[in-house]
């Protein structure tokens, strides 16, 4: 009998190995049904920082780099709905303008859990204690709160 792409549970399968016995139930084969999570390296890490008011009234968020690391990836998303224009957020590390900065989070669609992200142009490295910050502009709508994420790489 040919076994087909699946498995019944009292089905065995034949596995030719030193250290595995010669035959074995199904569920113990490479076959699964369920789908996995993804998974990230160890060396991947995800940092955020919150800022009360990306609205009417911006106020800068900041990160500490914890390790030495490229930056990989930044987002942004809004915690409601901003008004009349788009917010752009001003990237800097120590000071100095992120390249790809700044990156827009548009008004177009606007609401609670919109996400906006920027990858930075140019590989861009950071040693431990740098900052990184976040600064909101030209957006409008009272007391809307937005939440930063940074992708870091540790090299």
């Amino acid at each position: 009998m040919a076994l087909g792409p699946r498995f019944r549970g009292d089905e065995r399968i034949k596995c030719s190995s030193t250290w595995w016995p010669a035959s074995m139930p199904a569920f113990l084969s490479w076959e699964t049904n369920m789908a996995y999570p993804s998974t990230h390296k160890l060396t991947v890490v995800h940092l955020s920082a919150h800022s009360p008011s990306i609205g009417a009234s911006p106020v800068a968020a900041y990160l500490r780099v914890p390790f030495r690391c490229s930056i990989e990836k930044l987002t942004a998303v809004a915690n409601g709905s901003i008004t009349t224009a788009d917010c752009s957020i001003a990237v800097a590390l120590n000071g100095a303008a992120m390249s790809g900065s700044p990156f827009t989070l548009p008004v177009a669609g606007a609401g609670a859990g919109q996400v906006a992200s920027m990858t930075p142009t140019a590989k861009t490295y950071a040693n431990e204690d740098d900052t990184i910050s976040f600064t909101p502009s030209g957006a409008s709508g009272a007391n809307i709160a937005g939440n930063f994420t940074v992708v870091l790489k540790q090299t």
